[in-house]
């Protein structure tokens, strides 16, 4: 430490400096010349408290969020809307609350909601959740889904109900730019309202969703309740509801969905069976064209 280690460097400057015996040394020579025992004794520098006192450290005053701000589309024909400077005032609270934009369609069953590119920049730009409930359903949409420039539509269709489901039936579709997507690289939160009245154990309460192919109903795991709610994430959109099913049954070959009397049943997957109609309406025309000009030249 003399010649400056341990970041000592100033001892280095000293002068006449004169070089000793170690700490050790000095320690042996000082009980060698003592004369008696030597005894430990208790000189009270170190005390034992019988209990501690730690300084209260102030909490950092965190500022409110989760706050839902929302918003009253206009609804005309089934088409729901929103008001742009609505939508802007909505998104600066929800920016200031550190919130989220809820897009209320209250009692209406099936209803499209659509948003303009330009009302897309804004939630984009703003980095404000975004969500879409009626009474009976909420979707949390991510802004992943969003596509920057892009007309934005979120399809909600009401479909008949089922015997032994505990909520409505409904199939949801989102549409960006007239193009339908049906799979997500982030998943949506689905939020279904339960009757707890009638429910026998809300821990069986689960969310399933209609495999056309199959026939079935399939699970979608991690389904939560809480408060007359049934949340559950999904990477895919198709026809969905809630069944009460005890242990992990992952298919249920229950009533298959219908649609409402005066709607047809939607598309859930594909158009391939509007694209074979419209093939063969084509080879329809074609053949009758050709029949016809052959009865010409014939005659």
């Amino acid at each position: 430490m003399a010649d400056g280690g341990d970041g000592f460097v100033v001892l280095k400057q000293g002068k006449e400096r004169t070089v000793w015996m170690t700490d050790l040394d000095a320690s042996v020579n000082y009980v060698k010349a003592q004369k008696g025992p030597i005894t430990a004794q208790i000189e009270g520098r170190i005390t034992l408290a019988d209990s501690v006192t730690v300084p209260e450290v102030p909490t950092p005053e965190v500022p409110a969020n989760g706050t839902t701000v929302t918003v009253k589309p206009v609804i005309k024909a089934g088409q729901a809307t929103i008001n742009t400077n609505e939508l802007t005032a909505a998104l600066e609270r929800a920016a200031k609350e550190k919130g989220s934009v809820s897009f209320d369609l209250g009692k209406e069953k099936s209803i499209t909601l659509k948003l303009t590119k330009e009302q897309v920049a804004q939630l984009i730009e703003k980095g404000i959740p975004l969500a879409v409930n009626n009474d009976h359903v909420k979707l949390s949409i991510p802004l992943s889904v969003l596509s920057g420039g892009k007309d934005f539509a979120v399809k909600l269709t009401r479909l008949s109900d089922i015997s032994h489901a505990k909520s409505p039936v409904y199939e949801f579709t989102i549409i960006i730019d007239g193009k339908e997507i049906h799979q997500f690289a982030d998943p949506i939160t689905l939020t279904f309202n339960v009757d707890p009245g009638k429910v026998k154990n809300t821990k069986d309460l689960k969310v399933y969703y209609y495999n056309e192919t199959k026939k079935v109903w399939e699970l979608i795991p991690g389904a939560i309740y809480s408060n007359g709610k049934v949340e559950v994430k999904t990477s895919h959109f198709s026809i969905f509801t809630v069944f009460e099913v005890a242990g992990d049954q992952s298919q249920l070959s229950a009533s298959a969905p219908t649609p409402v009397k005066g709607q047809g049943l939607p598309n859930t997957a594909t158009n391939m069976y509007n694209f074979l109609l419209l093939g063969m309406l084509f080879v329809a025309a074609g053949v009758t064209v050709m029949v016809r000009r052959r009865r010409r030249l014939q005659s």
